[in-house]
């Protein structure tokens, strides 16, 4: 209980939206209200991303973003999501001479790379204090001072209601299925335990918008 109301006040949401000629634009903003990166901790498998949703004025859903099924674990990656999350990697001098394959690894102790840091960075960033490995942002950009990250997400024009939540995960199935094949029997037994309940997403932050229609 502590630990959800604790994660619960680790970040914000705000939308706005606005027409443009054939939709309309949602503008969401997510603030880091951490004292750390967003999210913070170990790299395997932890996660957050953004879940857009829009509706019409009858309540259907006509547009979804970051949509996940927990009945299989799966998150769908679409042209438009963003997962903030550390992908860790082996590189390929150090690949040839252990033997292992280059790029995106879960190898915790023989990763020496990494190849994504988008995480957002927390309130006092400067990219010169945190330009030091493990610290600076990889494949994402943040200004001097910046503690937030601002997505636009291109909608039908029939949209009366955006919805967006925030969600943490603390185990992906990416994860856990390397665990279960690499990890032996304890690797198996994790395995069998996260499939009943799927290291399901916790809802961080939300803010939700409805207009009349015109």
């Amino acid at each position: 209980l502590n630990a959800r109301a604790m994660l619960q006040k680790a970040a914000s949401v705000s939308v706005s939206v606005a027409s443009v000629q054939g939709g309309k634009v949602a503008t969401v903003r997510v603030v880091n209200e951490s004292g750390h990166k967003l999210p913070t901790g170990y790299a395997e498998g932890r996660r957050m991303w953004l879940m857009l949703e829009a509706f019409d004025a009858a309540g259907a859903r006509l547009y979804v973003s970051g949509d996940y099924d927990p009945a299989t674990g799966i998150l769908t990656e679409d042209a438009a999501i963003k997962v903030y999350e550390v992908k860790q990697g082996i590189t390929p001098e150090l690949a040839t001479v252990i033997g292992k394959q280059a790029g995106e690894s879960f190898h915790f102790v023989l990763n020496n790379t990494t190849l994504k840091d988008n995480r957002i960075p927390p309130r006092g960033f400067t990219n010169a204090a945190f330009d030091r490995p493990g610290m600076r942002p990889i494949g994402a950009t943040y200004a001097d001072g910046q503690y937030w990250d601002d997505l636009n997400f291109a909608l039908p024009a029939q949209t009366t209601r955006v919805r967006a939540t925030l969600y943490y995960q603390l185990s992906s199935k990416d994860y856990v299925d390397f665990l279960r094949t690499q990890g032996g029997p304890d690797g198996a037994t994790l395995g069998a335990m996260w499939d009943d309940l799927k290291s399901p997403p916790e809802a961080v932050a939300s803010f939700d918008i409805t207009w009349r229609p015109l």
